[in-house]
């Protein structure tokens, strides 16, 4: 199994696992509510879905992306968590969806692709279960 192939099927098994969680606020690390982690991972999917589809048409450098990840939640969480459920869950399926596209265009993805992709998928999902 390639490792496109073999993060593709971690992704989906890591989803399937989480979002009943996101739906039902069950499970989810503390601190975050159900709107907040939808519309967080939303935001972070859709960046590393840019970077995916940048990626396929040249080569992306690590900076090139590069911010302050802190800075980013801190100024986008309120907002998060003003989004009403259903809106924030859309976003994410949505985002989600975008990212799974831009990767499976990518035959063979660099170490640093098959990083983002880990990064803002299954390792995000589990940083927000706490690990669970």
């Amino acid at each position: 199994m390639s490792l496109h192939d073999e993060l593709t099927a971690q992704e989906a098994a890591s989803w399937a696992a989480f979002e009943p969680r996101l739906r039902t606020g069950e499970g989810l690390a503390p601190g975050w509510t159900p709107s907040e982690v939808a519309g967080h991972l939303a935001f972070w999917m859709e960046r590393c879905a840019r970077m995916l589809e940048a990626s396929a048409t040249g080569p992306v450098e690590d900076g090139d992306f590069e911010v302050d990840i802190d800075a980013e939640n801190d100024a986008r969480r309120a907002g998060w968590a003003a989004a009403p459920l259903d809106e924030a869950l859309a976003s994410a399926v949505a985002a989600r969806q975008r990212l799974l596209t831009a990767w499976s265009a990518l035959e063979d993805p660099s170490g640093s692709a098959a990083s983002w992709f880990a990064g803002d998928t299954f390792e995000h999902y589990d940083e927000h279960t706490g690990g669970a």
